[in-house]
């Protein structure tokens, strides 16, 4: 493996190693139940599932503080040269997320393999940022109630809808100074999304009562088919974002604001904002995290299916979408 895996290991105060014994994955899973608490049925993998992977030469990896389970990842092998990332969890706040991202992208290059995805709540802003600031990934998909309804204590009461973040490991997604590079300093040698300039179109933003409020302003409203669809009882899943699992936002950067236009040809560029903190506002105002949903659905999953791509995040918590 490369330096970067060791580096943010040692950093994070963590040795992070493949899981092999039954008495790992049974740390795993009681891991995952502290972080999610989810409903039995609906555990984010099960012993069996880690077993199978770590079995069949997939990627089941854990971070011990002595010998205290602090984080883990587990994924599978996929199509073109690909890991799918399903569920990683760690304690917030300390760089184990990062450094368990840091390890599995050591791990896929050790393989021959060339990209690492996974999925998100395009809601959760932390993460957001972690994902295409940090790491350098960007959304390739905007998936709609992607897990159905899911029972555990971060994410029920709101539709599963899901961002599926693809990292390519060989043009600029490197872990340590290079990641957070990958979105940031493609915008930048654009002529978009420098500090300090002007700003794109803003289509969605938080309200002073934390609701959204859309801004149309003459831009074309894109709809996806879906409406108002977020039902009243589902519930949500995204396992590489929950509040105390899934990568944290460490050494959080990124863009001041994003221009109005980028150079020729590029297209314009339109803001697309994100509640400040959804897992509280799904709590005190189930209405407004429901409204967010509905917005957010409409306004990024509509760019995207429309054509538009996600080419990096402001530190305002925005999405920063190019429509050609």
């Amino acid at each position: 493996m490369s330096g970067y895996g060791e580096a943010a290991a040692k950093a994070a105060g963590v040795v992070i190693r493949e899981l092999q014994e039954i008495a790992e994955f049974q740390q795993v899973y009681r891991l995952f139940d502290e972080i999610w608490h989810p409903d039995p049925r609906n555990v984010p993998v099960t012993m069996e599932l880690m077993i199978g992977f770590a079995h069949t030469g997939s990627y089941v990896a854990g971070a011990f503080e002595g010998g205290s389970l602090v984080g883990a990842s587990v994924g599978f092998l996929a199509a073109r040269r690909t890991l799918h990332s399903h569920v990683t969890g760690a304690v917030i706040g300390r760089g184990i997320g990062y450094a368990l991202k840091s390890h599995q992208r050591d791990w896929c290059l050790d393989r021959g393999l060339e990209r690492i995805t996974w999925t998100f709540d395009p809601l959760v802003r932390r993460n957001a940022r972690f994902n295409l600031v940090r790491l350098g990934a960007m959304p390739e998909e905007y998936l709609e109630d992607f897990y159905g309804v899911m029972a555990d204590a971060i994410n029920e009461g709101d539709a599963s809808d899901r961002l599926l973040a693809a990292w390519r490991l060989g043009d600029g997604g490197a872990t340590g100074s290079g990641v957070g590079s990958g979105a940031v300093g493609a915008l930048g040698e654009a002529g978009v999304g420098t500090a300090g300039s002007a700003g794109g179109r803003a289509v969605l933003v938080e309200g002073e009562d934390r609701r959204p409020v859309v801004r149309d302003d003459g831009w074309p409203l894109v709809r996806n088919g879906a409406g108002d669809g977020v039902p009243d009882s589902a519930g949500d899943g995204g396992l590489e974002s929950a509040r105390a699992g899934g990568p944290e936002s460490v050494g959080d950067g990124g863009l001041e604001s994003a221009g109005s236009g980028g150079p020729e040809g590029m297209g314009e560029v339109v803001l697309v904002g994100t509640p400040a903190d959804i897992e509280r506002l799904r709590r005190e105002d189930p209405a407004a995290g429901k409204a967010w949903r509905r917005a957010v659905r409409e306004k990024l999953g509509g760019l995207m299916k429309a054509g538009g791509h996600v080419v990096g995040f402001t530190d305002r918590g925005e999405y920063v979408v190019v429509i050609n």
